[in-house]
């Protein structure tokens, strides 16, 4: 068992106002299900391994409401919470309206169904040189969100996701450094009945599109 997010708390800076969740018990070993209800539209971040990633709600949900993200097996809730940006004044006077709230209402066990795909760059093996920034787009085309990973036989390559871009950084070494890799981008959604198969539906689909070099010292 893991304790997930932050103690409840109000927080205020110069730029935003920010409530947090309450923390709550999950367990790890199998995809679930998070409910989180809300006033404003909450942040819900998760860490898988050294990847890091901004989660999406299933469906379209309205604020205040509530909405369901899915959390796949291993996976480390880190924060939920609600934030706005202070408007207008000081912002040191800058709190949460009366009604604002977060809370994690329910965590459900779910089954899922995956759907893969796998790409290697066009150019193989990576040589990195020493003290060089190496970090990629990758362009992911699919029916449903992706997360990604990275196969490596060298630096681990660390996967964020920002808004619909997909980006891989290898950091920086202090010694020429070469290696291959793959990104795998996987779907994965809960099954719709648990009394049937779990299977991908006919219209599920993915592909890697392209591995695009992002800084300029990316070979």
């Amino acid at each position: 068992m893991i304790v997930v997010a932050a103690l409840a708390t109000i927080a205020t800076s110069r730029q935003a106002w920010v409530v947090e969740a309450t923390p709550v018990v999950d367990e790890l070993d199998q995809a679930r299900m998070y409910v989180v209800e809300a006033s404003h539209e909450p942040h819900v971040s998760m860490h898988s391994g050294s990847n890091y990633e901004n989660r999406r709600p299933l469906g379209v949900p309205t604020w205040p409401g509530k909405a369901s993200y899915l959390i796949p097996a291993g996976a480390v809730i880190g924060r939920v919470f609600i934030s706005e940006k202070c408007t207008g004044g000081s912002c040191k006077t800058c709190k949460p309206p009366a009604d604002a709230k977060v809370r994690i209402e329910a965590i459900t066990p779910v089954g899922t169904w995956t759907l893969e795909a796998r790409k290697s760059p066009t150019v193989q093996p990576t040589v990195m040189p020493p003290n060089t920034w190496t970090t990629y787009r990758v362009v992911v085309e699919a029916s449903h969100h992706v997360r990604l990973r990275v196969e490596s036989t060298g630096p681990a390559g660390t996967v964020s996701e920002y808004g619909y871009a997909h980006h891989i950084d290898f950091g920086i070494v202090q010694a020429v450094t070469t290696f291959t890799w793959s990104v795998i981008a996987t779907i994965e959604q809960p099954c719709a009945d648990l009394t049937k198969p779990c299977e991908p539906p006919a219209d599920a689909r993915i592909s890697i599109e392209a591995i695009i070099p992002e800084s300029r010292d990316a070979p």
